[in-house]
């Protein structure tokens, strides 16, 4: 079964910086998780004037931002490799080592891998974190970022205190290359309200240091096509997922389960921008869940990360809905 689904891709113009756990400048995130996307789609809301839009049941769900490319005519898109997926049969065994160290599968090996199938044989299908597909990647280079790190100076609020030094990675992307996400709307006014907190963010930027211009980006909206399994007893996730209940991980944990949990916090924006957020634990990206259904779905529920010590401040939500996949266990 194919499924149509709309992609936004983000072609960056200026560096970019993705803030890490530890808050260390030194290191940048490479990519960019859904609940990080949502949170900055509501804040443009905020910043245009229309903070009725902002809502705990909001109209969409956005996967995680994944790496393309374009070259020789065509987009090549990344999806995530499904978290502590299983050796290949027949995988030679000098390849097991790059295997193991794969992030993301091109859009034509993930398809396979919906359906069970996955044939690893040769050394030229590994390009770093990715792993291709030798039939259609004809690109003779696979680079799809670059990175510098430059001092910096923090100012003091009080003058009377020295600066202090540290040090900014910043992401520098080719001009063939970029980030996407898949895009679910309930309804064509949701899309349009997504559509014009982008246009702001796109003006704006996202990531660290928006103030000096890093994180601006142009966009583009197109389709893509996924051929998956009609129905599965297993989804895999495309975006950070918070399950609606205890009793609803459980139902979620069969023998093919495969998950990996990370912490999502941060610190909160102006005026609160000392105060740090409660933290929560979500599923990554690519962990693979027992739900019955059909095509894709939506699953998820999204918190609030207030402080608890602050008591006018509106909610601050962190959503854990995400794009599900059947896929089918090798």
């Amino acid at each position: 079964m194919k499924i149509e689904l709309e992609i936004v891709r983000l072609h960056f113009t200026t560096p970019l910086h993705i803030s890490n756990p530890r808050s260390d400048y030194a290191r940048s995130e490479t990519l960019i998780h859904s609940d990080a996307l949502t949170a900055s789609i509501m804040q443009a809301w905020a910043s245009l004037g229309k903070p009725e839009w902002i809502s705990d049941n909001h109209g969409f769900a956005v996967s995680g931002l994944f790496p393309f490319l374009s070259g020789n005519g065509r987009y090549f898109y990344f999806l995530p490799k499904p978290v502590k997926d299983k050796l290949p049969e027949k995988i030679p065994a000098e390849l097991i080592k790059k295997f193991r160290k794969t992030r993301f599968y091109q859009k034509e090996i993930f398809e396979k891998r919906l359906f069970g199938k996955l044939n690893v044989v040769k050394n030229e299908q590994f390009k770093g974190d990715y792993l291709c597909d030798p039939e259609s990647f004809k690109v003779d280079k696979l680079r799809i970022v670059s990175s510098t790190v430059t001092p910096r100076i923090m100012r003091p609020r009080n003058p009377a205190e020295n600066s202090v030094p540290f040090y900014m990675e910043k992401l520098y992307f080719y001009s063939n290359t970029g980030l996407f996400f898949i895009l679910i709307t309930d309804n064509e006014t949701e899309r349009n309200r997504f559509i014009q907190a982008l246009v702001f963010l796109s003006e704006n930027g996202i990531g660290s240091d928006r103030s000096v211009g890093n994180g601006r980006f142009e966009f583009s909206l197109d389709k893509i096509e996924i051929n998956c399994p009609d129905e599965s007893e297993y989804f895999i996730s495309l975006s950070a997922f918070i399950p609606e209940s205890e009793m609803d991980l459980i139902d979620m944990i069969g023998e093919h389960t495969s998950y990996d949990i990370m912490r999502r916090g941060g610190w909160i924006s102006e005026p609160y921008n000392t105060l740090r957020k409660r933290t929560v634990h979500m599923l990554v990206p690519g962990s693979v869940l027992r739900i019955n259904g059909k095509e894709y779905l939506v699953k998820g529920k999204v918190t609030d990360l207030k402080p608890l010590n602050i008591q006018t401040h509106n909610a601050i939500y962190r959503s854990g809905k995400s794009i599900f996949l059947p896929i089918k266990p090798e």
